[in-house]
């Protein structure tokens, strides 16, 4: 019988601390500040840290990247339709690692059974380099793919909102 996850109760002060973390201020928490915004001692700022951190809330941190900056300004999203196979069933998995520009993928019901996001630094690159790993990695069983071309970002919001 599988073991059961028990659900995490979250009371305000810790929706309060975790909309505090996203907002993206520190790579790692400085428990300081936090105690500083939120009016509670340090003591007890570290101790919810810590708890939402065991519980697998926190999964961990990381600095937010300008990928402006670095020249990758050219999103691409790509849907694809596998040919009807039997033995296709890795192929996502395979596609979803055919290149380090890669940045999502998902599996899909409905018309699509893979759906990629991509970041690369403009459309010669995708398909000179991006797109022919995809079509490597797909070895012969992509059925069809579709090219979604961003032309402006309206929005992008990696918190999770509570």
């Amino acid at each position: 019988m599988p073991k059961e996850r028990k659900k995490f109760e979250l009371d305000l002060s810790d929706i309060r601390l975790i909309n505090v973390l996203q907002t993206g201020e520190t790579c790692a928490p400085r428990i300081n500040r936090l105690a500083e915004l939120m009016g509670y001692s340090v003591s007890t700022i570290h101790g919810k840290v810590k708890k939402l951190e065991n519980a697998g809330l926190i999964l961990g941190y990381s600095a937010l990247i300008n990928e402006d900056k670095l020249g990758r300004r050219q999103t691409i999203f790509v849907l694809i339709r596998l040919k009807p196979e039997k033995d296709s069933e890795k192929i996502p998995q395979i596609l979803a690692f055919a290149h380090p520009s890669i940045q999502e993928a998902f599996q899909t019901a409905g018309n699509w059974e893979l759906v990629l996001k991509i970041k690369a630094k403009d459309l010669k690159e995708y398909n000179e380099t991006i797109k022919p790993a995809i079509i490597e990695a797909g070895r012969g069983k992509i059925g069809e793919m579709v090219e979604l071309v961003s032309s402006n970002r309206i929005k992008e919001d990696w918190r999770v909102k509570l």
